[in-house]
């Protein structure tokens, strides 16, 4: 169904990111993983502004940016988080500034394998919890199912503060609302029962190729199973592209094939540039054609919030992805 606008909750945070010129593997002994002492000399530093909200809604910005809004929480250090979101054209009215906590901070190490290493502070995310969704998405009756409310808003439920996550969780499901499951690394946080919830309620299942293996196995549940109760799942894989599945097809789109310079943040921008495409009316096909698209210009820039590509580059890189289908 066609969607008014889109509706993101997730982390608001700082990141810190370093590049580790060697493998992670190399620096463990498999036989003392009880008794872990390393550190990892990096060779580069970049700080930025990102977290789960802000890459996604970045994203969508290039897109669809008067059709988002943003639910997260900021500490007494985030006002530059408020400019940079009004300065994108992006809804900040459900940003909870909170005067005494830190705006939360990520700190990322990457090797030359693009495995990451992450420690998160979630610090003000945590007041995301008090936002209530009903403020911030569409509904609408539709006299054809009982004169029930119907959702008009798209909504995104991507990781964040693990209360923020289950009240957000919890909401969508109360209120009916169509959402997207995004719960990526929480997966190892969450409970069994929370994360069955989460996925039988949702609209649209998405993680990368590890993580949805670990969702899986940790519900309890085959894609088959989910499949045919009419959810769709999108999995990202990496070099290799992405995989649509819902209960009547499955497409996959290959990547566009560039070099990745920081793969940090290419999943989020994906997000964004997938349902904002969406938002905007176009077929799911396009729309997946465009989140390979944007993904591809993100890794090719350090930081999640720093890529900035015109109109021309898109259409181009969508064009060749369209033609290698």
């Amino acid at each position: 169904m066609p969607y008014s606008n889109l509706v993101i909750s997730g982390s608001i945070a700082f990141d810190t990111l370093f590049d580790f010129d060697g493998l992670f593997q190399n620096s463990f002994d498999p036989a003392m993983l009880h008794s872990i002492n390393t550190s990892f000399n990096v060779t580069k530093l970049r700080k930025n502004m990102g977290g789960n909200a802000t890459n996604i809604a970045f994203a969508s910005s290039f897109l669809c940016p008067s059709k988002v809004k943003i639910l997260g929480g900021i500490g007494l250090d985030g006002k530059v988080f408020l400019d940079f979101f009004k300065n994108n054209n992006l809804d900040t009215t459900g940003i909870i500034v909170d005067n005494e906590l830190h705006t939360a901070f990520g700190s990322c190490i990457t090797d030359t394998n693009n495995n990451q290493i992450w420690g998160f502070y979630y610090g003000a995310c945590e007041n995301c919890k008090n936002i209530n969704i009903l403020d911030f998405v569409n509904q609408k009756t539709d006299q054809t199912v009982n004169k029930q409310n119907v959702s008009e808003s798209l909504f995104i439920i991507s990781p964040n503060h693990e209360d923020s996550f289950i009240s957000m969780q919890n909401q969508a499901i109360k209120h009916k609302i169509d959402y997207v499951y995004d719960v990526g690394m929480m997966i190892s946080n969450l409970s069994a029962e929370v994360l069955r919830a989460g996925v039988l309620g949702a609209k649209y299942i998405i993680a990368n190729e590890y993580e949805m293996v670990q969702l899986l196995k940790k519900t309890n549940l085959t894609s088959q199973e989910i499949l045919e109760q009419n959810k769709i799942i999108i999995t990202t894989i990496g070099k290799k592209g992405v995989i649509y599945e819902d209960k009547n097809q499955r497409i996959k789109i290959p990547s566009f094939p560039n070099l990745s310079l920081d793969p940090t943040g290419a999943g989020d921008s994906w997000r964004g540039a997938f349902f904002g495409s969406l938002i905007n009316g176009k077929t799911v096909q396009s729309s997946l054609i465009m989140g390979n698209a944007l993904a591809s210009i993100c890794v090719e820039t350090s930081g999640t919030t720093t890529y900035a590509p015109s109109l021309e580059m898109l259409q181009n890189r969508c064009k060749i992805i369209k033609e290698m289908i």
